[in-house]
């Protein structure tokens, strides 16, 4: 995967998580194993207040 394929995959799923989910596989969107190790590269923290989340994105170098 490039950098600008990891972007978009992360950038989906930030915006639908029940993509990571497993029983999504019969609708087609399931995160295969390699993508999600990817995923989780990205996204190195995350922090929750309220009703609100921050998620923080580790270095673009360490992304692969």
């Amino acid at each position: 995967m490039n950098y600008e394929s990891i972007a978009n995959l992360v950038h989906d799923c930030v915006r639908n998580p029940k993509m990571l989910l497993a029983q999504n596989s019969q609708q087609g969107n399931k995160v295969k194993s390699n993508e999600f190790t990817a995923v989780q590269k990205v996204l190195s923290g995350y922090r929750v207040s309220g009703g609100a989340a921050l998620i923080t994105a580790s270095p673009m170098e360490s992304w692969m």
